[in-house]
């Protein structure tokens, strides 16, 4: 397998930074229930996370990855789902369409 060190260099710039205008990276630290379904919740580290976006979720480090679409984005207000278009890094994020991917946790 060939690594991309500049992708990674950058990654960890974004990260370092919390800069919304880097690559995504979410740590998934849950799945939760709502009535409009099943979705994940996490917190963003770097980038800006749209709806519609197509993310990578990696489960372990061996993990080689699954191609998902985000179809649902919003934030989590006590027992509720607010929808929302978009959200930049530094905050809580509840992601719909990635959760048949992850058992418990997630990066994404």
């Amino acid at each position: 397998m060939k690594v991309d060190f500049e992708a990674l260099k950058a990654l960890e710039t974004s990260l370092e930074t919390c800069d919304p205008s880097g690559p995504a990276c979410v740590y998934i630290s849950k799945i939760v229930k709502f009535r409009q379904g099943t979705m994940a919740f996490g917190r963003i580290f770097s980038g800006t996370v749209e709806q519609g976006d197509k993310v990578v979720v990696y489960t372990s480090p061996e993990d080689k990855g699954t191609l998902k679409t985000i179809t649902n984005l919003g934030v989590c207000m006590s027992k509720e789902f607010i929808p929302i278009s978009k959200m930049p890094c530094g905050n809580t994020v509840v992601l719909g369409g990635v959760e048949s991917a992850i058992l418990k946790e997630a990066t994404i």
